[in-house]
């Protein structure tokens, strides 16, 4: 399964890029371009590569989500069925691999909302061209100045708040999934039926979606900074 996933989405989503340095340099042509026209809508070689990044997006997701289940089976069948030092190790094992699923699933969702945000990045990636640099700190001086936007960096502004606040809500929700394990574990706790290790753990994992969950919310409601920062080489 860890094969398909690495290995199927781009097939899968209609991969029409032999490999990672043609999908960026599609990305970088197709923004120079959606930079000259002027926005907000995209030209549709840009779309194209939008909807191909979404349905990576999604296949990606899918697959990492079928991992994060099974390694849920997996996990209550060692808690039957093992105990000591085996539990322990296998345990650790599976809740360290579940724990890279669960990010995964997180940011595929994220970029199935803002795919096109979730090509920002890319624009970093080298070689760049002279026309991606021009574009990237045209954009930078507006932001920087504030006040009125052109329609083109609006967009991106919108994306941007978009692909954070998709993160925002997936953070909250796992903050509320992962508070919930800590309370019930909390709970066996007090009647004697699991070390405090256990909920001591799940209450300091409740920490992590409570700051991405912040982060998120301050890019959301300052937008400019953050992409300011990327277009001048940050993320």
């Amino acid at each position: 399964m860890i094969v398909a996933f690495v290995l199927l989405p781009g097939p899968l989503a209609g991969n029409s890029f032999a490999d990672h340095e043609q999908l960026v340099a599609a990305v970088h042509q197709n923004f120079v371009g959606y930079w000259q026209a002027g926005g907000p809508s995209l030209p549709p070689p840009m779309q194209d590569v939008v909807d191909y990044w979404f349905r990576y997006h999604v296949f990606k997701g899918l697959i990492a989500a079928l991992i994060l289940a099974t390694l849920i089976v997996i996990g209550v069948r060692l808690r039957r069925s093992l105990t000591g030092a085996a539990l322990v190790t296998a345990g650790t094992a599976v809740f360290a691999l579940g724990l890279l699923a669960t990010v995964t699933v997180m940011a595929n969702i994220q970029g199935m909302v803002a795919p096109f945000g979730s090509l920002f990045p890319m624009l970093l990636e080298r070689p760049a061209t002279p026309q991606l640099t021009d574009a990237l700190t045209q954009a930078g001086r507006q932001l920087a100045a504030g006040g009125h936007l052109s329609p083109a960096v609006q967009a991106m502004v919108d994306e941007f708040v978009r692909y954070h606040a998709a993160m925002a809500v997936i953070a909250a929700v796992l903050t509320i999934v992962v508070a919930g394990l800590a309370a019930a574990a909390w709970r066996r706790f007090a009647k004697r039926q699991q070390r405090a290790v256990i909920p001591i753990l799940w209450s300091l994992l409740t920490l992590a979606p409570v700051v991405l969950l912040i982060a998120n919310v301050s890019s959301v409601a300052d937008p400019a900074p953050g992409l300011l920062g990327l277009v001048q080489g940050g993320w």
